[in-house]
């Protein structure tokens, strides 16, 4: 019997050896597991990182972009005023134009109506000069 039980502790040693042989790989095993984990640990807090600075970039993007259509209303808005400006502009350059033509034509009118009085100045000087003349003549005769 006592064969036996040392028979039977021998394989239970046995056993227990290839047991603790088995919890050793399995430790082995947990300790990559645990070295694996930590690795997409770090991967994974990479990647919540980049994600976090993408959502930035996006909330950034979108503001940029609402600023940006902000910017393009207003220069619309500013188009649209200078349209008019010049608008306004072409309406007076065009009674100003209108202005200067009746100011070249009274221009004009007036050196015609100056030239006509010179030469009728001229005629009338010429006209008295001319009896002048003749009254000289007559005064001669006269006296003659």
């Amino acid at each position: 019997e006592l064969q036996s039980k040392e028979s039977t502790i021998g394989e239970l040693e046995i056993k227990c050896d290839a047991l603790t042989a088995n919890v050793n790989g399995l430790e082995s095993e947990k300790d990559a597991l645990a070295i694996k984990v930590a690795d997409q640990d770090v991967v994974v807090a990479d990647l919540m990182d980049k994600v976090e600075k993408l959502q930035i970039e996006e909330a950034s993007s979108k503001e940029t972009c609402g600023l940006l259509e902000t910017m393009l209303k207003e220069a619309r808005e500013e188009v649209k005023k200078l349209t008019e400006s010049v608008e306004e502009a072409q309406v007076c350059i065009a009674s100003q134009q209108t202005s200067l033509d009746t100011s070249e034509q009274l221009c004009k009118e007036t050196k015609e109506a100056f030239e006509a009085e010179n030469d009728a100045r001229k005629i009338a000087e010429a006209l008295a000069e001319q009896r002048k003349i003749e009254g000289e003549d007559l005064e001669q005769k006269l006296q003659a």
